[in-house]
């Protein structure tokens, strides 16, 4: 060992490395409301439906006030732009939104007023359905009350993303099951 290096410390319950010695080496990331960092949800689920079915029932935004209890109204505005009307704890959020698409691969969206949150959705024919992967980085627009509407923001694009994926897989599983393919075989 040289000079410059320290030895780690080793939590011999864990066997993880020391908080101070993962800071040194970088492993820790940044606190998640950070101004650097932005909190992201990462979602992946296989779904026994066409490509092409599950890309036409993530584009229909408009339907979504049906796949969540959270979302209260999503407008078309022009061609790929959306406003959007939340619900959680009794609060109501806004946000504008811009969306792209390359059907039946790709879905995108990035808002453009209130909360910030852009993502996508990437699907790939595997089989006899379809693989989703969900992806959305989100911040709030008031940067000095980060620690108190951050969990705020979390909770709610946690809950809207896990009950839109749970319940567009739930629809068109159903819709799959009643053509006779089985949704559990997978």
């Amino acid at each position: 060992m040289t000079g410059s290096e320290r030895p780690v410390k080793i939590d011999k319950a864990s066997g993880a490395a020391s908080r101070k010695h993962r800071e040194r080496a970088g492993v820790l990331k940044e606190n998640r409301l950070s101004k650097n960092t932005m909190p992201s949800i990462i979602k992946r689920v296989f779904i026994r439906a066409s490509q092409e079915r599950v890309f036409d029932l993530i584009s229909d935004v408009e339907s979504f006030p049906n796949y969540s209890k959270h979302i209260k109204e999503i407008n078309l505005v022009s061609p790929g732009k959306y406003n959007w009307r939340v619900e959680f704890f009794g609060k109501s959020y806004t946000w504008k939104a811009n969306v792209k698409s390359d059907p039946p691969k790709h879905y995108a969206w990035q808002s453009t007023t209130g909360i910030y949150n852009a993502g996508s959705y990437t699907l790939e024919a595997l089989g006899e359905g379809t693989s989703v992967v969900f992806k959305m980085e989100y911040r709030t627009p008031f940067s000095l009350l980060d620690k108190i509407t951050g969990p705020i923001v979390e909770g709610l694009m946690r809950a809207i993303s896990s009950e839109l994926i749970a319940k567009v897989k739930t629809e068109l599983e159903g819709e799959a099951h009643k053509r006779g393919l089985n949704p559990r075989r997978r």
